[in-house]
């Protein structure tokens, strides 16, 4: 399904009215639209798994759209945090009627049996779980998606691979995946194969620094996230694959599993 950055961020703001001052980051917009593009036309009583949910707009939307949503998280506020958003947006009825579920995962060991599930998004989690824990999420995503099913992952991206307890420019991201590790860490032990692979990164640095600098106090860049809205894919968007290493800071990727073995 296609959907614009308009159409996102009027639902966002249903959804929790203080998007109608702060908006998304830039990088969510394009990655919502995406992911959204992966699951197609169709996904009326497809069963989707959402890892790491917390305050996403995925499983809302999705469960809104006719899907039947799992959202999970490593902790018990993903609970509060999408029952509170379906409320506001007056949607609690997908909650009831089991459109939408929530509850505790460790993406590392789902509880769900094998081939479950349609699609399994992870849209910006595998970065922030510790040492071999992506390797080991990868591979649970995998075992609870159905045959011809979709994996769909959205992670940093740089030239050179990098791990730190401390940030880098973000006090959230802890792993930045390079080419070689996207291979060794997400490919490989998925045991899929590749799809889809997308770079989105800032093409016009100067233009974009003049607002999302770090110099720039939080407080600033909040109050500006409505200019999110009005970035033009000219300044922040998709990247050529062969000027990935210079202007890329985030990868989309799409793997399906096989019919047969």
């Amino acid at each position: 399904m296609r959907i614009s950055k308009h159409q996102i961020y009027l639902f966002a703001c249903r959804v929790n009215p203080v998007y109608f001052l702060y908006g998304l980051t830039p990088c969510r917009y394009v990655e919502y639209a995406w992911i959204l593009e992966q699951l197609g036309e169709e996904i009326d009583g497809r069963l989707i798994l959402d890892i790491g949910s917390g305050r996403s707009l995925l499983p809302l939307y999705l469960a809104r759209s006719g899907a039947k949503v799992w959202a999970s998280d490593i902790t018990s506020a993903v609970n509060v945090m999408q029952s509170r958003m379906a409320r506001t947006a007056g949607l609690y009825h997908l909650i009831t009627e089991k459109s939408l579920n929530t509850g505790v995962q460790d993406a590392r060991s789902l509880v769900f049996g094998e081939d479950t599930f349609d699609f399994v998004i992870a849209c910006s989690i595998l970065e922030h779980i510790p040492r071999e824990g992506d390797i080991s999420a990868i591979m649970e995503m995998s075992r609870v998606l159905k045959r011809g099913g979709v994996l769909i992952i959205t992670v940093p991206y740089g030239p050179r691979y990098r791990e730190a307890k401390a940030p880098f420019d973000s006090e959230d991201v802890h792993r930045l995946y390079d080419d070689r590790q996207i291979r060794i860490r997400l490919e490989k032990p998925s045991g899929l194969s590749l799809f889809r692979l997308d770079f989105i990164g800032v093409k016009r640095p100067h233009w974009f620094d003049l607002f999302y600098s770090p110099s720039k106090t939080r407080l600033t860049r909040a109050v500006l996230g409505w200019l999110n809205l009005l970035i033009p894919e000219s300044i922040f968007g998709f990247v050529q694959y062969e000027k990935r290493k210079i202007l890329s800071g985030g990868v989309l990727i799409a793997l399906k599993k096989p019919l047969l073995d």
